[in-house]
């Protein structure tokens, strides 16, 4: 990750987050200095009791994986209307946390 992108992730999440998304609040940005390479690393506060969405999935009810797929596409759509285009959004960076029903879970 460079930069640019730690930057535009950041202020991703923090768009979002003022909407109304449940996303992780972006905490710091790190730089990793190997020789003449930098890496960047953008670092978010931690969920409580948050797994990644395929642990949550293989762990689940049949109920609750449908709950959870809802409102992943529910919130999928909600980006897409809010024109926002998250180049690393994927299944192994998708957190859920566990709610009592009938809340659905959080992404």
């Amino acid at each position: 990750m460079n930069a640019g992108r730690a930057t535009s992730e950041a202020e991703i999440m923090r768009y979002l987050k003022e909407r109304g998304f449940p996303v992780a609040a972006p905490f710091a940005a790190v730089i990793e200095k190997v020789f003449v390479l930098r890496r960047f690393y953008l670092i978010t506060v931690f969920e409580e009791d948050a797994v990644g969405l395929l642990e949550y999935l293989q762990t689940c009810k049949k109920r609750e994986k449908m709950r959870a797929i809802v409102r992943l596409a529910e919130l999928l759509w909600g980006l897409q209307q809010a024109g926002v285009y998250h180049r690393d959004l994927h299944l192994r960076n998708v957190l859920v946390t566990r709610e009592k029903p009938p809340h659905p879970p959080r992404f």
